[in-house]
């Protein structure tokens, strides 16, 4: 025989005696909020009463049934579902990351005080706005952040946005995220192209067509800038063209090949470094951190013919057999690259490169 629930809630609401409340409390959520439970209004009312006044004794596992309970429910009263959510986050976790009942003034007010599996636990809610990711990047909680990212859900404001762009020069982990969101806009990803992986470059080249347009551009500011945290200077430079380069008195670029056909990588540097001009710290960073575009740029200014670039190329950011490196992405647009940027533009663009004075 079922039971009456408006009855049995009114019987125990005006009873003087009250049972064991863990009890009590999981027989009343499995009554009102159990599968194919449908309670009116009133027991609805009778129900939360009950458990406004046992919510602070019950055990955690009580709780948690009552917060998965109340998760999905637009009638769930907003003092209990802020109570929930300000529980452990076992308990909170449901209502944060579904309760319709929270606003997100709410929210807002969670995300400052809360910990960080709480705030991951909102970032998976269905529909995240703009105010509230704006809260979520003031947390400088990173794994939160990371958590938000990846939310197809959730609204990010420009500003917002850029904010990321920006802090991925360090924190690596929001590049790929960054670049696998559809409403990272154009301007943000050309200006990410300066320091993402060769892998990323790619990705942005073939998701922004109108970065690929300008990519040179892209190139080149981000190359003139890579050195700017160094404190370097542009310098006059010849803008003379030489038809034939002359050699005299200077490393061939045979010498470089054969250094890197020894594996002699300090001698092969040594060479780089008198040929471009540069000192030791910022050929460092042309050979292994900038990337096909940056060596190009080099090798144009110091003179070096195509097939040697093509060689140093393979060398440094292929692996043997280099007939699949040849064939790659980062081969085949830094052999590009070397094709459209000419000597007087290449020299141009390293001076900014040489510390001042030199």
């Amino acid at each position: 025989m079922e039971i009456d629930g408006r009855l049995e809630l009114e019987r125990i609401a005006t009873s003087g005696a009250i049972p064991d409340k863990d009890q009590l409390a999981e027989t009343l959520t499995a009554l009102c909020l159990g599968p194919g439970r449908r309670p009116g209004p009133q027991e609805l009312a009778l129900f939360f009463d009950i458990v406004r006044g046992l919510i602070h004794d019950i055990e955690m596992h009580v709780r948690l049934k009552l917060s998965e309970g109340l998760a999905e429910r637009v009638d769930a009263p907003h003092d209990l579902v802020v109570m929930l959510a300000n529980d452990v986050i076992d308990v909170a976790a449901p209502v944060l990351s579904s309760s319709p009942i929270l606003e997100d003034g709410d929210l807002i007010v969670l995300l400052q005080k809360l910990t960080s599996d709480h705030r991951i636990a909102i970032s998976r809610r269905e529909h995240v706005t703009e105010p509230v990711s704006n809260a979520f990047v003031e947390t400088g909680d990173q794994l939160a952040i990371k958590s938000l990212l990846q939310n197809d859900g959730a609204s990010f404001s420009e500003e917002s946005m850029a904010r990321l762009v920006d802090e991925s020069r360090d924190e690596t982990d929001f590049q790929e995220l960054l670049l696998s969101r559809r409403d990272l806009s154009d301007s943000l990803a050309h200006r990410m192209y300066e320091w993402v992986s060769d892998t990323l470059r790619e990705h942005i080249v073939a998701a922004y067509p109108t970065v690929d347009m300008d990519i040179d551009g892209a190139v080149t500011e981000a190359l003139a800038k890579a050195m700017e945290s160094d404190g370097l200077t542009a310098q006059e430079v010849t803008e003379e063209e030489e038809d034939e380069e002359d050699w005299t008195g200077r490393p061939s670029p045979k010498s470089l090949q054969q250094a890197l056909e020894i594996q002699d990588i300090l001698k092969f540097e040594d060479i780089f470094q008198e040929l471009t001009g540069l000192d030791s710290n910022t050929t460092t960073r042309v050979l292994y951190d900038m990337g096909p575009e940056g060596l190009a740029v080099a090798c144009r200014a110091a003179g070096l013919d195509r097939d040697t670039f093509s060689e140093i190329l393979c060398h440094l950011k292929g692996s043997r057999p280099y007939e699949s490196f040849r064939k790659s992405p980062a081969f085949l647009r830094g052999m590009n690259f070397y094709d459209r940027t000419d000597r007087k533009n290449a020299r141009s663009i390293i001076s900014g490169w040489m510390p001042a004075g030199s």
